[in-house]
């Protein structure tokens, strides 16, 4: 089933479905890929509250949030049938295929190609090495912690570092072979209860993807916009992408994992940006600010977000020789009176937008 993800993903629940309990706990079992921030409450959890934790990982792992279909949790659980197959099979290596053998798979797969050399060791003379090749490029699996939580400071040598942690597990996704960064700009802005996210990006740059842009059908841009769970999840898809093009989605207001996805399956090529917003409030607060936007200078004033969609720039980079306009919006809570025993609230998010859109003109140094 290899490109059919929601199949392999429905194969694997009925797979799952049909064994026991226990087997079932320990086929899904995830504690060797799992970092130490999500690995404690994951062993103090019974087998019930795993799988909630599971179907959350192996969401936010999918390299592709808008596909359907769970492709690194189909991976993963094919290293771990592929293990049952090789566990009495013959091994090109000298111990066999082991309990090291076994977490090896289990974390960056099985080797898809092996290679021999000789080396000197010392009383043994001239020994032959042989070396297993993993795909490769190979990303991290799984996210490497939970969403919407803030790095750790790491203390090395009594000095607090950011430090990078290491990668428990890999995986190379078949849809996406090269995977680059998406050249883009994001905002979002306060809709009542909602929350809209404005993403324009610009592939231009990146060959693959601009060649599959002139072939109807094979260009694929959405932008995927949830709160940690599937079900929770909001996408939209471009019906006809191009090179440039821009993408709104609401959903609730608050945190979120923001996901914009260009890609070319024929050519596996993915251009993704994909990290977390900060929709959140600010108590006692009379006026707040949403993100700015950058667009590309045009005749008119704009009154509403909608009037600047088509001119969104997809960066938030001003070039010497050129000028930009910034659009952001206001919302504005007059200060009230309190009377008690009378409610005068207003429902939250309902404060009045007092101001459709600020534009300011950003001129190049020395121009």
């Amino acid at each position: 089933m290899a490109g059919r993800f929601a199949a392999s993903d429905s194969a694997w629940d009925r797979a799952l479905a049909a064994m026991d309990e226990k087997q079932r706990c320990d086929w899904r079992d995830l504690k060797l890929l799992l970092d130490d921030a999500m690995l404690r409450e994951y062993r103090e959890s019974n087998c019930a509250r795993r799988a909630a934790i599971e179907e959350r990982v192996w969401w936010l792992a999918r390299p592709m949030l808008s596909l359907a279909g769970s492709d690194a949790r189909s991976e993963f659980l094919s290293r771990r049938l592929y293990t049952a197959f090789v566990e009495d099979a013959p091994s090109v290596y000298a111990m066999g295929f082991d309990v090291d053998e076994r977490e090896l798979l289990l974390r960056y797969g099985w080797p898809r190609a092996w290679s021999q050399h000789m080396v000197y060791a010392y009383g043994q003379g001239q020994q032959k090495v042989i070396t297993g090749h993993e795909p490769a490029p190979a990303p991290p699996m799984l996210p490497r912690r939970r969403h919407g939580a803030q790095p750790r400071p790491q203390r090395l040598g009594g000095v607090a570092r950011q430090g990078t942690p290491g990668v428990r597990a890999r995986y190379a996704p078949d849809v996406a072979r090269a995977l680059l960064p998406l050249t883009h700009q994001s905002g979002i802005f306060r809709r009542g209860d909602s929350a809209l996210v404005v993403v324009a990006y610009d592939v231009t740059t990146t060959p693959a993807l601009a060649g599959a842009a002139t072939r109807p059908g094979e260009l694929a841009a959405a932008l995927v916009l949830t709160k940690g769970e599937e079900a929770d999840a909001s996408i939209v898809r471009l019906a006809t992408p191009g090179v440039r093009g821009t993408i709104t989605a609401s959903t609730s207001w608050g945190p979120m994992l923001m996901s914009a996805e260009v890609s070319a399956r024929k050519q596996r090529t993915l251009a993704r940006a994909r990290y977390g917003m900060r929709a959140t409030d600010n108590p006692g607060s009379r006026v707040s600010i949403s993100d700015l936007l950058l667009f590309d200078p045009y005749d008119g004033m704009p009154r509403t977000l909608d009037d600047i969609l088509p001119h969104v720039s997809s960066s938030q980079v001003v070039r010497r020789e050129q000028g930009g306009d910034l659009l952001g919006d206001l919302q504005h809570e007059p200060e009230r009176r309190r009377d008690p025993g009378v409610d005068h609230g207003r429902p939250r998010g309902q404060g009045r937008r007092g101001m459709a859109a600020a534009r300011a003109h950003l001129v190049a140094p020395g121009a």
